[in-house]
């Protein structure tokens, strides 16, 4: 039990130490998102808040959040959509969020490529900050170019 009480003050004293490269990045004006993204990124789990304000900025692209959390009846739904292989999904506990890049007609870009450096940015963020982070192109099965989520704690 000490060491996991440990893991997470370690954690949180190293995310931190990153407030305030974010708090420049966001008083600077380099924060990217909308204020609607905003709101929705408010709900999901500090970690990866931090994370995509890192990344956001730093993309080729306009970022929406799309969504954090949702409840059970929204995951149902998704899975009986064949949009979700899971009733078990990390959005369920603001431990997931769903980015969509934006074309410059503000359609959502559904490239793939687009999302894979997307990624790369979100990945990088993620080891700066010290969160263990998946994306969900990288499934093997079900790629979800806009998925990224905490990796589960054990």
């Amino acid at each position: 039990m000490f060491s996991a009480i440990l893991g997470i003050f370690g954690t949180l004293s190293h995310l931190l130490t990153m407030l305030p490269v974010l708090s420049f990045l966001l008083t600077a004006g380099f924060c990217s998102l909308s204020v609607d993204s905003l709101q929705k990124l408010a709900a999901a789990d500090l970690r990866l808040q931090l994370t995509v304000l890192a990344a956001a900025p730093l993309t080729p692209y306009d970022v929406e959040v799309a969504e954090t959390v949702r409840s059970r009846a929204r995951q149902l739904r998704l899975l009986r959509e064949g949009h979700s292989l899971t009733l078990n999904s990390a959005h369920l506990t603001g431990r997931a969020v769903d980015l969509m890049l934006l074309k410059p007609d503000r359609t959502y870009d559904n490239d793939f490529d687009h999302y894979q450096n997307l990624s790369l940015m979100m990945k990088t963020m993620a080891t700066l900050l010290g969160v263990d982070l998946i994306w969900g192109g990288d499934w093997p099965k079900f790629k979800d170019g806009p998925h990224f989520q905490l990796k589960p704690e054990k």
